[in-house]
């Protein structure tokens, strides 16, 4: 499997942005930082109200892919231990 893109938050980029020279073609993209996505300033509460057991197979995040290369392809992801 091949890497061309590397996502960074701007608190990290100086520790990444040598990467591109040392694998050309690879394209680093700057994202919103960890703390971001965790601020909930402003944002509606939604009870999440299952039990462990109840909850413990439920999908955790999806990730998707574009379909630049064909079919977009979904994943559901759940807890990992």
């Amino acid at each position: 499997m091949c890497c061309y893109s590397w996502l960074s938050s701007a608190n990290n980029l100086s520790e990444v942005e040598s990467l591109p020279r040392e694998k050309p073609g690879l394209k680093l993209f700057t994202v919103p930082s960890f703390e971001f996505w965790l601020d909930v300033k402003g944002v509606k509460h939604y009870a999440y109200n299952k039990t462990f057991e109840e909850a413990k197979d439920d999908p955790l995040f999806v990730i998707h892919t574009s379909g630049t290369t064909g079919m977009p392809i979904i994943s559901l992801d759940g807890p990992v231990c």
